[in-house]
């Protein structure tokens, strides 16, 4: 029959109690420790012939550690918020319960980025993603503003479990709808909206601006925003400067591409971007390996190749 544990109380209690039965033993009072006087040493027992022996203590249980994932390959494998949403204005992760993800035994980092694009008249269309990732690159551009409608992107990469978790909310990102300074409007007036749908961006679902000093021309267009494998939609109208890019080439941060046309009059950009429904096709494929590129891009570096492309209507 196995012996009992005991706790670390009743050892400590015991102890005292073995100087009494030593003093019995002693004074020839064997038999009365074996009747079952003092029996209740705790911490040792008595065999048939008397002898003292003790019993083992309990020992505490050993902490359990969780269970690191492993990839296919039984490799220790990285975990990253997984997360591929679309916004129509501010965005704010904090209230969300975004889930993980166990990346596979190639994806080295977890990324997370961030473009959004704006009509600069406080509409804007924001793509945000999460995930594991095969690149290393990190990096910020701002883009737009003179010659495209402006737009944003930043990439961040880590490689500590959960680590993606930077980008949280708008407040990310610069305000792509700057007031002018000082406030003036050029005279010129134009449709103005940004949607992933080219039915919202028909007139009945535009609205009329009144543009910043320096945009004389109206701007209509469509392309798409990526980010890796990550893409959507775009469909723009709203104010330019008269340097407005036709065909915006894809950039190395975000593959954003946007194509569309120019015109001097008010209210010019009038036309159903439904017409124009095959436009991607024409866009350039670039590798998504590109995103991985090191990036902290200048705007000079950006609308240098773009002004090259101009066209003229």
């Amino acid at each position: 029959m196995p012996q009992r544990c005991v706790q670390g109380q009743e050892i400590g209690d015991g102890i005292r109690l073995l100087s009494e039965r030593k003093f019995l033993l002693s004074m020839g009072q064997g038999d009365q420790i074996r009747n079952g006087i003092h029996s209740d040493l705790p911490g040792h027992s008595f065999n048939p012939n008397g002898i003292l022996h003790p019993i083992r203590p309990c020992l505490p249980p050993l902490p359990s550690s969780p269970a690191q994932p492993l990839s296919p390959t039984g490799a220790w494998a990285l975990q990253c918020y997984s997360l591929e949403r679309v916004f129509t204005g501010p965005f704010d992760l904090s209230g969300l319960s975004i889930p993980t993800v166990t990346c596979g035994s190639r994806q080295k980092t977890c990324l997370e980025a961030v473009t959004s694009m704006s009509t600069g008249y406080r509409n804007s269309v924001t793509l945000v993603k999460k995930g594991c990732s095969y690149g290393e690159g990190f990096g910020e551009m701002t883009s737009g503003g003179d010659s495209l409608p402006p737009d944003y992107t930043m990439v961040l990469r880590c490689q500590e479990d959960l680590c993606n978790r930077q980008i949280d909310s708008h407040d990310s990102i610069p305000n792509l709808s700057p007031a002018p300074d000082p406030p003036e409007l050029s005279g010129t007036e134009c449709w103005a909206c940004i949607s992933t749908k080219a039915e919202d961006c028909e007139l009945q679902n535009s609205r009329k601006i009144k543009c910043h000093g320096g945009q004389s021309v109206c701007f209509q267009g469509q392309g798409s925003l990526t980010i890796e494998n990550f893409s959507i939609p775009i469909y723009v109208k709203t104010c330019q400067e008269p340097t407005c890019t036709v065909i915006g080439a894809t950039t190395q941060s975000s593959d954003n591409y946007l194509k569309g046309s120019c015109c001097g009059e008010n209210f010019c950009n009038s036309g159903s971007n439904r017409q124009m429904d095959h436009i991607n096709d024409t866009a350039p494929s670039h590798p998504t390996g590109l995103v991985g590129l090191p990036l902290f891009l200048t705007i000079s570096f950006l609308l240098g190749p773009l002004r090259e492309a101009l066209v003229s209507l």
